[in-house]
Parts: C-alpha cells; structure tokens; sequence
C-alpha cells in the first residue's frame, strides 16, 4: 500500500507534499509553490527541505495534530 501524501504549508509561498510509506515513513517529497503552483526543484532553493527535515515535520505535526 503506501504512497499516502500529506501536505503542509512551509512559510508563505510553498507546499510541502510529503508521500508516506505505508507505516507513515517518508518515501518521497514535493515542495510546490502555491504562488505559480510550479514543482520547486530542490537544487534550485538554497533552503530546501532535505529528507531528514521532512521527516522531522511530519512527525512533529503527528505529534501536535490532535492536541
């Protein structure tokens, strides 16, 4: 299964897209900007989120979800 896709909000411009493997694991990622609504290659932003910090988000978002 899997390839489940949370989305979060990353400052003002962009959307993260982050596709969840089927334990919730980060498989893969998207950052999209909502202004253009244009797939950001990550090579082309300095502050990029990296794999590990997609994981860090959507595990921290988990956590505070339902609080």
């Amino acid at each position: 299964m899997g390839s489940f896709v949370r989305s979060f909000f990353v400052g003002r411009e962009f959307e993260l897209y982050a596709h969840l493997g089927e334990h919730g694991e980060v498989v893969g990622y998207e950052l999209i900007c909502v202004v253009t609504g244009r797939k950001v290659n990550d090579g082309l932003l300095a502050d990029a989120p990296d794999q590990a910090d997609v994981e860090a988000l959507v595990h921290e978002r988990n956590a505070t979800r339902w609080r």
